[in-house]
């Protein structure tokens, strides 16, 4: 997606987002015209529909890809605008290491992930300008908000006085996931805010999962474990550290839905080394996600199945997007952790080994379902020094602050931009 000045007296064809069947329309015999018009700025039709497919080869439905294809392009345009504001660009290495680290999260190499993107119609411009937007909007919010989001020695010292750095805060939850598909995202929304209203004023959360969830996890009345704090969804980990123990999260937007989250229980981990030079065991932090096979599935089916896990897969950032998609994956699916290395299945240590934080397994197939598994973290069992401890606070605080400096840095560039529909 390139952004260009739209030229005057240009023909200006309906978004085709908003007309899924234009057989004979001008739109579709011209791909190239203008779809949005943000500051000046032009989408075309083509940026939208190419955009969609990359979305899609990430596992995302047909409707789904299209809506975030909308809403990424135009933060995207308005990140590049901003960059251009402030003279800052991304130069040919930047871009290529982003391109490296954005493949490696998804244990792929740059080269495979390009020629997967490839065959799926998706070409490697497509790529490059995702990954050129976000590293152009990295630099616009370090030069903005960089100075005030370093933390002083005595916010470090705060931190490390909390046990922040030796203590993992881990929580049991249980979620109510409903779909939009259902009812449709305004009912939807509406219900469950109802539901939330319900709740905090006694009602039955196992109850209303019974009725209304439609997780994986429904059956267990929407227990899905324990699993760090940290490794949550940074939307959702808020959420939660607000809470005490019984309450329930306002509603959350998740993927094609909306979840509540209960605080069934919270624990600390603190880590600890044996008597002597002796340290803790190596743990790991984990999540499954998930996909059942339904019994007596043909070949033909498996093998849907088999390419709805790659998908799965491929498209997943991390082990936020477990719990994000939790409502869309089967039984079992969730974060596991922290567990010590030697008590792993032979399984999951073959599917996490050599992982990257954050990196996916290809799918693990077994006769009745696939298994995908996510590094979360790993604790190698080893003392680190103050120096160290004070390094790791030190850049969690910044990236905190970074992280909300931003969010609202974007919210009012698109609150301010001027957006048209042609």
């Amino acid at each position: 997606m390139r952004p260009t000045k739209l030229r005057p007296g240009a023909l200006c064809l309906a978004l085709a987002l908003l007309m899924p069947a234009l057989p004979d329309g001008a739109a579709a015999q011209n791909p190239f015209s203008p779809a949005l018009v943000v500051n000046d700025d032009v989408i075309t039709h083509f940026d939208l529909a190419e955009r969609s497919r990359f979305y899609r080869v990430f596992g995302l439905d047909e409707s789904r890809a299209a809506a975030l294809a909308q809403e990424a392009l135009i933060e995207e345009v308005l990140k590049l605008q901003e960059a251009r504001r402030l003279g800052l660009t991304v130069s040919p290495a930047e871009l290529e290491d982003g391109i490296a680290r954005f493949a490696r999260s998804r244990n792929l190499t740059a080269d495979r992930l390009i020629a997967g993107l490839g065959s799926r119609g998706v070409g490697r411009e497509a790529l490059e300008d995702f990954i050129r937007a976000e590293l152009a909007w990295r630099k616009v919010v370090r030069l903005r908000f960089g100075s005030r989001a370093t933390p002083t020695e005595q916010d470090i010292e705060s931190a490390l006085e909390l046990g922040l750095a030796d203590e993992n805060v881990s929580v049991r939850l249980a979620e109510l996931a409903m779909p939009f598909e259902e009812r449709g995202e305004e009912e939807t929304l509406a219900l469950a805010a109802q539901l939330v209203e319900e709740l905090r004023a006694g009602g039955d959360f196992t109850a209303a999962v019974r009725r209304y969830s439609r997780s994986g996890s429904a059956a267990q009345g929407g227990d899905i474990g324990w699993a760090p704090l940290d490794a949550l969804p940074p939307e959702i980990a808020t959420e939660i550290s607000l809470l005490e123990i019984g309450e329930v999260t306002p509603p959350i937007p998740i993927t094609r839905g909306v979840t509540i989250i209960k605080l069934l229980d919270q624990r600390t981990d603190v880590a600890s080394a044996a008597d002597g030079e002796s340290e803790a065991a190596a743990q790991v932090t984990y999540a499954i996600a998930i996909v059942e096979i339904p019994t007596g599935a043909s070949t033909n089916e498996r093998q849907q199945f088999r390419n709805e896990a790659r998908a799965l897969a491929l498209g997943l950032g991390g082990c936020g997007d477990v719990v994000a998609q939790g409502s869309e994956l089967s039984a079992g699916s969730g974060i596991i952790g922290p567990v010590p290395e030697a008590e792993l299945s032979d399984t999951a240590a073959s599917a996490l080994d050599g992982l990257a934080i954050d990196a996916a397994s290809s799918p693990v197939e077994t006769d009745t379902r696939f298994e995908i598994y996510v590094l979360c973290s790993r604790d190698a069992g080893t003392g680190g020094s103050p120096v160290d401890a004070r390094d790791s606070v030190r850049g969690e605080i910044f990236e905190q602050r970074l992280g909300s400096f931003a969010d609202g840095y974007l919210q009012e560039l698109r609150r301010d931009a001027v957006t048209e529909v042609r």
